[in-house]
């Protein structure tokens, strides 16, 4: 992961989009600074399948519509860790909510795993691999971003799409699958 791809233009935004579009299940986590505004402000959009994935950097100006129609995209589910302040920046940007969604931090509470676990603790669980939480406070608002930016946002949703079917197939091994609809509905 030495050179990582942030799309900051339009075409290059659509041609990823379009890829996103064929499939099932996407993983999307943002970065965002909340301090002294009243609504965060989006700095970072990471999306992955299990084949591909990109950074997208919604300060450079571009047209972010393409996201916004795979977030309401009814074929693909989205999944989330912790993703209510996701949700809430999407939701303040468009006026919708993503759906269908998943959220591994609401399944990892049936799982055992806590009412609130960490998405460290997850991915270790489940993939046995440690995360380099070092940029995660960083200010995501400074331009370029550097590399180590990029790869923390990057390894969020590249985890999360391999923890995705892992954590799921917990939740219906344990016939638990209407308990987590239900807690993500709320």
């Amino acid at each position: 992961m030495d050179n990582i791809n942030i799309i900051k233009d339009n075409n290059t935004l659509k041609n990823f989009c379009k890829k996103c579009n064929n499939e099932k299940v996407l993983a999307i986590d943002t970065e965002f600074i909340r301090e002294n505004t009243y609504y965060p402000i989006l700095c970072l959009i990471q999306i992955a399948s299990d084949s591909f994935s990109a950074v997208i950097d919604p300060l450079s100006e571009i047209d972010l519509q393409p996201v916004w129609e795979i977030l309401s995209n009814k074929n693909i589910l989205k999944v989330f860790h912790a993703g209510r302040q996701d949700i809430e920046i999407f939701f303040n940007l468009t006026g919708k909510i993503p759906t269908p969604i998943y959220d591994t931090q609401i399944a990892a509470m049936f799982c055992g795993l806590g009412d609130q676990v960490s998405y460290d603790k997850l991915v270790n669980k489940f993939l046995g691999l440690t995360i380099n939480k070092e940029s995660q406070f960083s200010n995501w608002l400074q331009r370029p971003l550097t590399n180590k930016q990029l790869q923390y946002a990057l390894a969020d949703v590249n985890y999360l799409i391999r923890v995705f079917p892992l954590i799921n197939k917990m939740i219906k091994d344990t016939d638990r699958v209407k308990w987590v609809e239900k807690e993500i509905q709320h």
